[in-house]
């Protein structure tokens, strides 16, 4: 199971080639939730 880190390292990965403002949005509500 992936640990958080590897979420988050694996979505600014995603949100650098596709630039795509929704991934930062979902990662800034998911966020919270692991803190």
């Amino acid at each position: 199971m992936a640990t958080p880190v590897d979420v988050v390292k694996r979505t600014f990965d995603q949100i650098e080639r596709s630039h795509r403002p929704l991934f930062a949005l979902e990662l800034a509500q998911a966020v919270p939730m692991w803190s």
